[in-house]
């Protein structure tokens, strides 16, 4: 091919264009499209960790830095710093031992003259131990390797020079014009060259300590500029990553808390839409939007519900005007606890809804909103939805007609009484109980139990618990006996107990024997509310507890245990809502028991 034509080649559209599809070229927005889908557990893991690998490479580099510094730091402290100082000692002892030649040379004394030789030999001994030890030291380059050697060979002839010398000093007067010949001739020079020599080697390893003291400086200041280079670039990192929470958590999540916020007050025309997301925002999202649509199903038919029951109710008025519809009117009550189950289950469902409404909306506003917060939310809304549409659709086609909830307490004030006096009384007004019926009524209560409570709601529970020994526990007997009796329990507490010799309880109603509205004697006349009643005055006014043991055909016995002295009250007390026990005050069955109402 030519020049020309691979030329045009190059510039050729088409030839381009065919290239380019020969190379993967990342889409940045296809990028960002797969970045903004993660979750917000991976986006915010991914910058953790990247910074977290930041901070890795700044550790690593400081470490190697340092590992590198302390390498010089030990070549200058065990091998540069110990040879200089070997070196200066070879030099010091090199210096006098050219002054104790001169001394020999000169004194005239021949004491002194044999002190100055034996001296000398001392001097070369040391010298050969120095240069020994240097040995040892010295750095193994070419450079060291001849600079010792070239001391070494100076050394040398420096020796043989000083041997000739001594021996001509020894040899007395005639020889000493020769031994000063030989001491400034050939000695001088030695020493000199010897001296030099040491001076070089000297000079050397100095050199090289500090040419590797310069080396840590430099490698510290490196490893300083990389560190603040890491750190810089981590605060940066972390910078963004709050603006990536921001923008892409707070936002939302204030968008939807205001939302959650409007539809708690009842707004149910907020919009709940923050964009085309695929992590747990837009999932909480759509969950939001799908709730938003269920409660104003559930508002339609709370209001279809309302409608139906308002006229439903005046319906009941007019039924029960008429003394001619009075027996389908007591039917209707008969029936009330059945409709009113739903009804009050859907309305507890929605107020323990707004309420986790008010809860998620508080931690979100507290930043303290967490994945398992989110999760128990969203489990929490749709077990609520299913069984508020379960229970109003169940409900759909029954009325409300009436609900006894007041419960007459003649005498609510507290005050100090002897109980025996207060179940005598009792006793006297359930006297048409037994009236009729062929029953007997046992009392077996000690004198002088004194009491701190209210007298007007133990009378209560008496008399409700008698009742019920009467129509349930003695109901279809030819004969019975009920019985009451009171005993003190230490010297603060006292148990009243109401028993019977009748039906006794069935097992099957055993865990609902405290539930309001709930009776065996149903579209007869029962209520359904007589122990609910007695087991809230108990627990809630009396401050104390109550015990059931049953054996069915063999009677039933309630025993109600409470202090002498009533726990204080912030009001005078009220009477008790129709709920069933809590767990903290479910009372105990005991024995092969059922439900007795």
């Amino acid at each position: 091919m030519c020049r020309a034509s691979y030329i045009r080649g190059l510039t050729n559209p088409a030839t381009l264009t065919t290239g380019s599809t020969d190379r993967s070229i990342p889409d940045p927005e296809a990028t960002a499209m797969r970045i903004r889908d993660l979750t917000l557990r991976a986006k915010v893991h991914g910058a953790f960790a990247l910074i977290l690998a930041l901070d890795i490479l700044a550790g690593l580099a400081a470490i190697n830095g340092l590992r590198r510094v302390n390498v010089d730091a030990v070549t200058i402290s065990d091998t540069w710093l110990p040879a200089v100082g070997v070196l200066g000692d070879l030099l010091s002892g090199v210096e006098n031992y050219r002054i104790i030649e001169g001394h020999a040379l000169l004194t005239q004394d021949e004491g002194e003259r044999l002190a100055s030789e034996e001296l000398l030999w001392n001097i070369r001994d040391k010298i050969f131990l120095l240069r020994d030890s240097y040995e040892h030291l010295r750095p193994r380059t070419p450079q060291s390797d001849s600079l010792i050697e070239a001391f070494d060979d100076a050394w040398r002839a420096y020796q043989n020079s000083s041997r000739e010398m001594v021996w001509h000093i020894f040899q007395g007067q005639a020889e000493m014009e020769k031994a000063r010949h030989s001491y400034n001739a050939g000695g001088e020079g030695g020493f000199r060259d010897s001296h030099d020599r040491l001076r070089e080697v000297l000079a050397y390893n100095v050199g090289m300590g500090r040419q590797a003291t310069e080396n840590s400086k430099r490698i510290y200041t490196t490893t300083v500029i990389s560190i603040v280079i890491v750190i810089i670039a981590t605060i940066l990192l972390s910078w963004l990553l709050g603006v990536f929470i921001v923008n892409s958590v707070a936002k939302p999540i204030t968008v939807l808390t205001e939302a959650m916020r409007r539809m708690a007050e009842d707004d149910l025309t907020v919009p709940t839409e923050v964009g085309l997301r695929r992590d747990e925002i837009g999932t909480m999202t759509t969950t939001l939007h799908e709730l938003r649509g269920r409660l104003l199903e559930r508002r339609k038919l709370i209001v279809d519900e309302k409608e139906s029951l308002r006229k439903l109710q005046t319906a009941e008025r007019e039924l029960l005007e008429s003394e001619r519809l009075a027996a389908l009117g007591r039917m209707v009550a008969g029936v009330s606890h059945e409709i009113n189950t739903p009804l009050g289950s859907a309305y507890t469902v929605a107020t323990t809804l707004v309420e986790a409404h008010r809860e998620f909306s508080l931690l979100v506003s507290e930043n303290r909103l967490r994945k398992s917060d989110l999760d128990a939310f969203l489990e929490r809304v749709g077990r609520a939805s299913d069984l508020i549409s379960m229970t109003l659709q169940k409900a759909s086609d029954l009325i409300r007609t009436f609900k006894q909830v007041a419960v007459d307490q003649t005498s609510s004030s507290r005050r100090e009484f002897e109980l025996g006096e207060i179940i005598r009384q009792v006793v006297l007004t359930t006297t048409p109980l037994f009236k009729h019926r062929p029953f007997k009524l046992d009392i077996d209560v000690p004198e002088a139990i004194e009491m701190d409570s209210f007298p007007g709601p133990l009378g209560q529970v008496l008399s409700n618990l008698l009742t019920n020994a009467v129509i349930h526990g003695l109901n279809g007997r030819d004969n019975g006996t009920v019985t009451i009796e009171a005993r003190l329990q230490g010297g603060d507490a006292a148990t009243i107990a109401v028993a019977d010799d009748g039906v006794g309880i069935l097992p099957e109603h055993r865990s609902h024997l405290f539930e309001p509205f709930f009776t065996t004697r149903f579209g007869q006349g029962g209520s359904g509310l007589g122990l609910n009643i007695v087991h809230g005055i108990v627990t809630h006014v009396l401050g104390g507890t109550i015990e059931v043991t049953s054996t069915p055909g063999e009677g039933a016995r309630f025993a109600i245990h409470i202090p002498l002295k009533a726990p204080e009250q912030t009001k005078t007390p009220q009477a008790p809502h129709l709920a069933a026990p809590t767990a903290d005050h479910t009372p105990p069955i005991v024995g092969n028991q059922g439900g007795k109402t």
